[in-house]
């Protein structure tokens, strides 16, 4: 046996999905089945499910359904939504390989290359008013980009019609080699353009209105009401409301 601990739903995941001590054994099982390098295994930042680095890798191993947070797609979701993105010119973390791992529990896992940059949410902390300007020109470029993506045969939540990234936060959002790229596909989605809207205005321009100013060159009454359209459907509306009112 690979993964030792017990899950009897949200509470116990809550207390193991960070623990590299009780997920390394999956880990090297990922990387022993795709002949990729031995390395030692570190913590990510963690979403909901287990996120680790081994080497020049990142390994995702998804809540199983004992955890109490599986989404019933076992990671074909993120695997679709990395390709449809990277399909139209998004630079993404170069997705390898997936598949299960039938264990204790049945762990679906992603292997994607480890992707070194900044955070954009650093970036726009520390610059100056020209340079926040210029990022949310980029901003533009890189939403415009993302939602011409098609993705039919996509097995997750469908809300309407765009391809939708769904956790666009300054987290999520990284600057490589002078350009932006996304990571962590796990919210991805098909829906409208709103439900975009809070996670990238609120936590990935952090609500600047310099970064605002340059991606969107309308009124910016327009953004804002979508941006509330946005967080009347979002799955995380509390959290990024709370978000808001801490910036502003």
């Amino acid at each position: 046996m690979l993964f030792e601990q017990e899950l009897t739903g949200k509470a116990s995941w809550a207390q193991v999905f960070c623990d590299v001590a009780a997920f390394t054994p999956l880990v090297k099982e990922v990387l022993r089945r795709h002949n990729l390098p031995d390395k030692k295994v570190t913590e990510l930042t963690p979403g909901t499910n287990a996120v680790f680095r081994a080497g020049d890798y990142v390994v995702k191993l998804y809540a199983p359904p004992e955890s109490g947070f599986a989404d019933g797609t076992y990671g074909l979701g993120e695997w679709q939504a990395m390709n449809a993105a990277f399909s139209v010119g998004v630079r993404i973390p170069s997705p390898v390989a997936r598949g299960v791992i039938h264990d204790r529990y049945d762990f679906a896992y992603m292997v994607m290359e480890y992707m070194q940059g900044q955070e954009l949410g650093d970036v726009i902390d520390q610059c100056s008013d020209q340079e926040k300007y210029y990022y949310g020109q980029k901003l533009r470029e890189l939403f415009e980009r993302l939602h011409q993506a098609q993705c039919p045969e996509f097995v997750g939540r469908h809300l309407g019609p765009y391809f939708i990234h769904g956790d666009m936060t300054g987290e999520n959002i990284l600057l490589v080699d002078g350009e932006l790229a996304l990571i962590d596909f796990g919210d991805a989605l098909l829906g409208p353009l709103c439900y975009e809207m809070p996670a990238l205005v609120i936590e990935g321009m952090r609500a600047d209105p310099q970064v605002i100013a340059g991606f969107w060159s309308e009124d910016p009454r327009q953004l804002w009401a979508q941006v509330e359209e946005g967080l009347k459907i979002h799955e995380f509306a509390p959290q990024l409301r709370e978000r808001l009112n801490a910036l502003t």
